[in-house]
């Protein structure tokens, strides 16, 4: 991975991770949207390099929501209650969490059209 990053850079390093996702849960017979494998590789590349997508990593994330969502949720509250951390819905795990529309993207506008 760190070779094709080096040499094709970040984006085809994402569609190598989504690749190979791909066929580690295909070789078990599981089957997995591709979106969602594509989601899980632009967290492991969303800073330009990549990274593990486990507990430790889910630490450094910005959204607590997002990291309740993971693997260890009961932690991430405990540690969220003590620490007396805020949730600013600022990413789109935390709103899909919540049930609410991201402000980004194209949850970052409304389209209005007068109808005569």
């Amino acid at each position: 991975m760190y070779g094709i990053l080096k040499i094709y850079g970040v984006e085809t390093l994402r569609a190598a991770l989504t690749n190979e996702l791909m066929m580690v849960f295909d070789a078990y017979g599981i089957p997995v949207s591709i979106r969602d494998l594509s989601l899980i590789a632009i967290c492991m590349t969303v800073n330009g390099s990549y990274r593990g997508f486990n507990r430790v990593t889910m630490d450094d994330t910005p959204g607590l929501f997002q990291r309740v969502t993971f693997e260890t949720s009961m932690k991430f509250l405990k540690d969220a209650t003590v620490n007396e951390m805020e949730e600013f819905v600022t990413n789109p795990s935390s709103a899909i969490a919540l049930g609410q529309v991201y402000e980004g993207g194209t949850g970052g506008f409304q389209l209005l059209h007068q109808v005569n």
